[in-house]
């Protein structure tokens, strides 16, 4: 799951098609990976929210709920937030 490269789906393509010239075996295709990406970040990942602005501008934000309760979640960041409530 690489949420933050942004590869086309033509680099992801070559990146594929390489690893089968260099003989890997069992090479997912790049359906596979989408649909193991998409099952990740329903699973897993960070709720992105739609807004428009007052000029009708669309943009997208991450859900502060979302990777507040994705850090609690996470055990080894527990010494590292303070407990003020």
């Amino acid at each position: 799951h690489l949420s933050r490269a942004l590869l086309s789906d033509m680099q992801m393509n070559v990146i594929l098609w390489s690893l089968t010239v260099l003989g890997v075996n069992n090479v997912p295709s790049s359906k596979v990976l989408k649909d193991v990406d998409a099952l990740l970040q329903r699973c897993c990942g960070v709720e992105t929210v739609c807004y428009e602005g007052q000029l009708g501008h669309i943009y997208y934000a991450n859900s502060l709920a979302s990777l507040i309760a994705q850090e609690m979640a996470n055990l080894t960041m527990w010494p590292h937030l303070c407990h003020c409530y």
